[in-house]
Parts: structure tokens; C-alpha cells; sequence
């Protein structure tokens, strides 16, 4: 229990009153969260600011887990759906242009998991490199991007202890995805593979978890 000293009643003498000191931890951790996501949206700003031509996207996106590994997604007949899934948004900054058609970017994603098991996942910040020339784009405008940062949930993924036999809150993630233009051209449709990994280890020896998402992005 901690208390503190709220005035003299008498000289020399202070009443104190109680605080719950789980009060007081869950108080720390609100305004730290808070900070976190303070500090995201300020690195996202500034970094469009500083790259002169930043262009933004926000996306919204659903989908279902999946009981594979990441290699099995490009084979459909082995696919087999987990009855647990995810949407979430995703927010996103131009950084740089390196080469014309290649674009540099930062992403930062909220997502909340739902039936079978029910957390939220932050993943940022994830870096992104986005190829956007292909041959048939006077047709069909195509990009396709993959994106590497961290991924914290708010409890360890019981899905991922199941399929797994363990795993941990942080990991690495990554992303691969396409996107194709939709009239008008500042809206795209977009599907993508949502991965949490432990990095070779890096972040323990077992866990992780592949879903497969689709969305609608808007630029501006």
C-alpha cells in the first residue's frame, strides 16, 4: 500500500491517504502506452516532413489466422483456416525514392484478434520497401511491398502457444503484400501476409503465427 501526504491537520502532523499501489501501476502503464503511441505518430509526421515529398496512406484491413507455415501460402490446397481472426488499421508515411518505382516508407499498425483468442497487437515500426512499376500497370496499377519491424500484443497469443507450444508477447514481423489501384486512383485493394516471428530465435525458440488479410488503402 502506498500513501501520500495530502496537508497538516496540526502543525507537524499530515493526514495520509491510501493508494492502492496497483492503482498506481496501472495509471504508469496507461500514460506509458499513451507516450508509445504519442511517439509513433510523431516519428510517422516527421518523417514525411523530412523526406520533402512524404505521401501518406491509412488502410483498413480483415482476415482469418492460419494453421501454416509462411512457405505453405504460396500452395492454396494445403492452406488450413484457424476459427480465430484479426482486423486492424495501419497507418503509413512516403519516406524517400531511392530509385523511380521504389519507394521507402514507415508503417504502424493496430490490430485486435478475436474468437479464439482476444488481445490487441501493435506492430511498429515497420519499415517498408514498395516496388510500383510493372508492365501491365496502363491496365491494372500493381505494387507489391514487403515490411520488417517489431510486433508487441497486449498478452501471449494463445493460438501460439497451441500451434507452437509457446511463445512470447514481442517478435519480429513482417509483411508481403500486392495492391492494385481502384477508380479513383488514390484508393487500392490490398492483400497481404501477416507474419509474427521469432527472427532464427531471436525472440525464443518457438511461437509465431501467418494470417492472410485483405483491405482497402487510401492515399493522400
Amino acid at each position: 500500500m502506498t500513501t501520500f501526504k495530502v496537508g497538516n491537520r496540526k502543525p507537524g502532523r499530515a493526514m495520509r491517504v491510501p493508494v492502492p499501489e496497483r492503482a498506481v501501476c496501472r495509471a504508469a502503464a496507461r500514460l506509458s502506452r499513451a507516450g508509445c503511441a504519442a511517439g509513433v505518430a510523431l516519428a510517422l509526421c516527421a518523417g514525411a516532413a523530412a523526406a520533402g515529398e512524404g505521401r501518406f496512406a491509412v488502410s483498413g484491413f480483415g482476415g482469418v489466422l492460419l494453421d501454416n507455415d509462411f512457405q505453405e501460402v504460396l500452395q492454396p490446397w494445403r492452406l488450413e483456416i484457424e476459427g480465430s481472426q484479426l482486423a486492424g488499421i495501419a497507418g503509413e508515411a512516403r519516406l524517400a525514392r531511392p530509385l523511380e518505382g521504389l519507394d521507402i516508407g514507415v508503417e504502424a499498425q493496430i490490430v485486435r484478434h478475436v474468437h479464439g483468442q482476444t488481445h490487441w497487437e501493435l506492430n511498429a515500426p515497420v519499415l517498408t520497401a514498395r516496388w510500383m512499376r510493372f508492365p501491365w500497370d496502363a491496365h491494372l496499377d500493381t505494387s507489391a511491398a514487403f515490411g520488417l519491424g517489431l510486433s508487441v500484443t497486449s498478452e501471449t497469443p494463445r493460438r501460439e502457444i497451441r500451434n507452437e507450444g509457446a511463445s512470447q508477447p514481442m517478435m519480429a514481423y513482417w509483411m508481403v503484400e500486392l495492391s492494385v489501384a481502384l477508380p479513383p486512383e488514390d484508393w487500392e485493394l490490398i492483400a497481404r501476409l501477416h507474419h509474427r516471428s521469432t527472427a532464427y530465435g531471436t525472440f525464443g525458440d518457438k511461437g509465431g503465427a501467418n494470417a492472410l488479410v485483405m483491405g482497402l488503402r487510401h492515399r493522400f
